[in-house]
């Protein structure tokens, strides 16, 4: 993964103008916007995640947003978010290792997606606790990329072997199920050049039934 940033800035798009600049302690590589709140928003650092709950393109968010560490539990996975105080790791806190993104979910509201290259977690921000897994076995290929639709409880999830599959949520009153999100179909993978690999992928908007994939060769595929 690239670290982006220590800093969150603020442009108005149309002037190309820069309205504020912030900067953080640690270097953010992933952030995530939530949907249906615009004052919100989720940066990833090598160490937590830090919550800005008074986003506003007019001024310069609080300078003491909410740091947050993930903690493991009796399955070694990612499964509550505890309060970090001081910015050290707790030492039963470590599973933020290996993460990829975040994501807030478009579809249901207070729900964050974290990618990591074997599972995808699924954290209820009002419980601050996992409600969910999507779990690869150690034989299949790895996730690299993930898009969660908008228009129904779907996830596209790109893959190192060049495959997608598309995850679909069924309803189960068990709670923390870890299928809770059924597995579909999954493509063949795409044939490309040696020097080329997939990073990243992005659905068409509104329809989202057509993929574009991004390349470390810099090229746009469909």
């Amino acid at each position: 993964k690239a670290v982006v940033s220590t800093q969150s800035t603020g442009w108005n798009a149309a002037s190309g103008t820069r309205i504020w600049k912030q900067t953080f302690v640690d270097p953010m590589y992933s952030f995530s916007l939530d949907p249906f709140d615009e004052s919100r928003m989720v940066l990833v650092s090598d160490n937590s995640l830090i919550f800005v709950n008074d986003l506003d393109m007019c001024k310069v968010p609080s300078n003491h947003p909410k740091k947050y560490q993930l903690a493991l539990g009796s399955k070694g996975r990612s499964d509550s978010l505890l309060p970090s105080i001081t910015g050290d790791y707790h030492p039963h806190s470590n599973s933020m290792q290996g993460l990829i993104k975040v994501v807030h979910s478009p579809y249901c509201r207070n729900k964050l997606l974290l990618l990591y290259p074997r599972q995808i977690t699924i954290i209820d921000l009002e419980l601050m606790h996992a409600t969910g897994y999507i779990l690869q076995d150690r034989g299949s290929s790895q996730f690299i990329d993930m898009y969660v639709c908008t228009s129904d409880n779907i996830i596209y999830c790109l893959h190192d072997s060049g495959a997608i599959s598309i995850r679909r949520f069924t309803d189960n009153d068990t709670y923390q199920q870890e299928t809770c999100y059924q597995c579909v179909v999954v493509s063949e993978a795409m044939r490309l050049c040696k020097s080329a690999k997939l990073i990243g992928l992005q659905a068409k908007p509104f329809t989202e039934e057509q993929l574009l994939f991004l390349l470390t060769d810099g090229r746009l595929v469909d």
